[in-house]
């Protein structure tokens, strides 16, 4: 069973809580520890999944001074984010398969609701963090938010998203209504229902300086709330993440959002809301269409036809026939005309004679004498 973000309907619910009654010894615990849970709305509590008890901090003593359950609004809040960087929804269990095939989890396999409890975590994890832009990470940001969002106001913790967010993410956030969801989730305590520790307890090594499970303590504070990167008794830093760089503790976040290489580089800086992978579909097909059909037409038949006919026709005809006739006439019809003469008489005063003259012209010819 595929649990989605639509997961608060009470058939789901109903379905859920029958689930895990009927898996592991582990879970079948959950209901006696934590049968009322943390339920907010139409949202489902992490401790439904399983409650674990290998940190301190696992249950009701960790929700104080404004902390919260893991519930599933953070997979909204996560589901927002990537809308903003034009990716589509996803479920739980779609993040937690990414999450065991990269090596942040306890085990190698999978058993139960391990897929879902660990894609909530991480959910929530990508949620808190990934959102900030890449020249405006600081640990100690993490620590003034997540306080802010506990101890102070919506009004108090917008500004800050501002500050440090891609460009538009603030906007996008409140023009949504998405708001609420992302600063619920910037509430929650990691620690809660034990699943930090004893399911996404990552063994991958980062910068060869500490583990994936260090770096997922950034968004644990202290008592106090000031400092960052606390472990799980909230008096001690989790000393290995400290020597990590602000880079790549960034981008191991970021990979969270993607789902990428959590060793690689992702989301570098964003010109603001991105269409969702179905709108660039859309964005994609009219201009393709448009440009290939009237330019392929029009160009090749005018240019073609027009420069060929009248160039041809009218100097080859006029030329060829007024030269031909007019020379050849005239001149074979003078040289074909002789005359004959002959005296017949004498008058005494000049001289009478017969002239003959012979053509073959067709054509009247006038001769003087």
């Amino acid at each position: 069973m595929r649990i989605r973000q639509l997961l608060g309907l009470s058939t789901v619910l109903t379905l859920g809580v029958a689930l895990l009654v009927a898996t592991s010894s582990g879970v079948s615990q959950a209901q006696d520890d934590h049968s009322s849970g943390h339920m907010d709305g139409d949202y489902v509590d992490l401790a439904s999944f399983g409650h674990y008890h290998g940190n301190n901090h696992n249950g009701d003593d960790g929700l104080v001074g404004g902390r919260t359950a893991i519930t599933t609004e953070a997979l909204a809040s996560y589901n927002h984010l990537r809308q903003f960087v034009g990716l589509d929804a996803l479920a739980l269990e779609d993040v937690g398969e990414w999450a065991f095939a990269n090596r942040l989890t306890n085990n190698e396999q999978a058993w139960g609701t391990d897929v879902q409890g660990v894609g909530l975590f991480y959910a929530m994890q990508g949620a808190k963090v990934g959102w900030i832009a890449d020249d405006k990470y600081d640990p100690q940001l993490i620590a003034d938010i997540e306080r802010t969002a506990r101890l102070g106001s919506a009004a108090e913790v917008m500004p800050m998203i501002q500050d440090h967010a891609h460009e538009g993410f603030a906007d996008f956030l409140v023009d949504n209504g998405y708001d609420t969801a992302f600063i619920n989730t910037l509430k929650m305590e990691p620690h809660y229902a034990g699943w930090m520790h004893d399911r996404a307890h990552g063994m991958l090594s980062i910068e060869n300086v500490a583990i994936a499970h260090d770096v997922n303590h950034l968004t644990v504070l202290s008592h106090d709330q000031m400092q960052p990167f606390m472990n799980d008794t909230w008096d001690w830093p989790q000393w290995p993440a400290l020597d990590v760089s602000d880079h790549r503790v960034l981008e191991y976040y970021q990979s969270m959002v993607v789902l990428g290489d959590p060793l690689a580089d992702h989301l570098g800086d964003l010109p603001g809301p991105q269409p969702s992978p179905s709108e660039t579909a859309e964005l994609t097909q009219e201009p393709t269409q448009e440009p290939t059909q009237e330019p392929t037409q029009e160009p090749t038949q005018e240019p073609t036809q027009e420069p060929t006919q009248e160039p041809t026709q009218e100097p080859t005809q006029e030329p060829t026939q007024e030269p031909t006739q007019e020379p050849t006439q005239e001149p074979t019809q003078e040289p074909s005309l002789s005359t004959r003469t002959a005296i017949t008489h004498d008058w005494g005063s000049g001289f009478c004679a017969s002239v003959k003259v012979k053509t073959d012209s067709s054509q009247p010819v006038t001769w003087q004498t």
